[in-house]
């Protein structure tokens, strides 16, 4: 596959902001396909001293960049489950990118994975049942996009802790995704890709794939949906503010 330079392309090293359960994994598959020796952390190197598979945290990622073991100048595309503010961390030669996917939808999905990662324990509850798990609705539920995008490091050292989010981190969220040179929607995956490839400089010539796609289930009751809306506030207006910028760009970018 090739990947063709252009004049973005000259700017510095994409941050790829992968937020779970928004197509982050399918995206950085897609990446890596057409651009392997290109991507950090490359494919052996997710093995990283936790579980098999699991990102880095951001404290590790910034200390290789500050040992100099890690150079950007050998990199073009981050990927990881790293907070917004890591952006503010590594500079103005970093681009940031990012993924956002409808937080019902989103919140859905995170608990379906609960319960396939849990089968034994959970396997025959509800997502009802799963969403009453404190620690899970705290760290992965509750306005989950709208903290991992404006959150301070001080506050969330990393993306899967509890915040409580405000109005001064939902701004802080909404001014992020503006400095996010590409943004993207889970729901617009193919308009997404273009986009993503006219920012990129890059040609790919392959389908995008789909990791870790759930399996086909009814939808929850109403119940079930009474409450998980209220937790979801600061996450429908920052979906919608997302949705206005990515027209935008769409617009601007692609006619």
């Amino acid at each position: 596959m090739q990947t063709t330079e252009n004049s973005d392309s000259a700017q510095g090293p994409w941050l790829f902001i992968h937020i779970m359960k928004t197509a982050g994994t399918s995206f950085r598959h897609y990446v890596e396909a057409y651009a392997p020796d290109k991507m950090f952390p490359s494919r052996d190197k997710l093995w990283s001293g936790g579980r098999a598979g699991q990102y880095m945290g951001p404290a590790k990622f910034l200390a290789l960049l500050d040992s100099g073991e890690l150079d950007p100048a050998e990199i073009r595309y981050c990927f990881g489950h790293f907070p917004g503010w890591m952006h503010d961390k590594l500079g103005a030669h970093w681009r940031l990118a990012t993924v956002l996917r409808h937080p019902v939808d989103r919140s859905i999905s995170m608990l379906r994975h609960h319960r396939a990662q849990n089968r034994a324990e959970l396997g025959d509850k509800t997502e009802l049942d799963i969403l009453n798990i404190d620690w899970l609705r705290g760290n992965n539920i509750v306005n989950y996009q709208t903290k991992v995008l404006g959150g301070l490091a001080k506050d969330l050292p990393i993306s899967n802790r509890v915040l409580e989010v405000d109005d001064e981190i939902f701004e802080r969220a909404k001014k992020r995704l503006e400095s996010c040179a590409f943004l993207g929607m889970t729901e617009r995956l193919e308009d997404s890709v273009r986009l993503w490839h006219a920012l990129d400089g890059s040609e790919s010539g392959i389908d995008f794939p789909h990791a870790n796609r759930a399996k086909k289930v009814p939808p929850p009751d109403d119940t079930f949906m009474a409450a998980l809306m209220p937790l979801l506030q600061y996450d429908l207006a920052l979906y919608d503010y997302a949705n206005t910028l990515f027209e935008e760009r769409l617009r601007t970018l692609l006619g």
